[in-house]
């Protein structure tokens, strides 16, 4: 009688090939992934700036002597509702660049430093936005180079 010692499974040498394998793909996939992530967020940081741009035009219209100076739109964003998984990850703010001569004003979303995020956008009073790859850029309102206009 002859015993027969087939071998059935995996050596140790195949099985860290494969382990190498998945870790090489986890190290390339994973930025990729967390980078989609980001532009998601971004984006309803996004949304959530057109949704505070649309309300300051209709207390506009409703109260036109309303939300005419940097202050009045400062107490405005403050008793805005924003979205809690925004606020959570963005730092939501509105400044007038020219005060003394305009009513129009600038939206931004820059990215908190516990979120780990890089990009940012900002929104002029005329509904025009801009994704930038830092918050620096956003806080220029850099229109060229670093910040691309959203819906173009």
């Amino acid at each position: 009688m002859e015993i027969s010692l087939k071998q059935k499974g995996f050596s140790l040498l195949e099985m860290m090939i494969v382990v190498a394998i998945i870790g090489i793909l986890a190290t390339i996939a994973y930025p990729s992934y967390m980078h989609y992530i980001e532009r998601g967020h971004l984006m309803n940081a996004h949304i959530e700036l057109v949704d505070i741009n649309n309300l300051i035009k209709l207390k506009r219209i409703k109260e036109p002597s309303k939300l005419r100076s940097e202050a009045e739109l400062t107490e405005f964003l403050k008793n805005f509702n924003i979205d809690p998984d925004v606020s959570s990850k963005y730092v939501i703010s509105i400044a007038m660049p020219d005060a003394k001569n305009s009513i129009g004003y600038n939206l931004t979303a820059i990215p908190k430093s516990s979120s780990g995020y890089k990009m940012a956008v900002w929104m002029n009073s005329t509904g025009d936005a801009y994704k930038c790859e830092d918050a620096a850029s956003a806080k220029r309102y850099t229109t060229q180079g670093k910040c691309k206009k959203i819906g173009t």
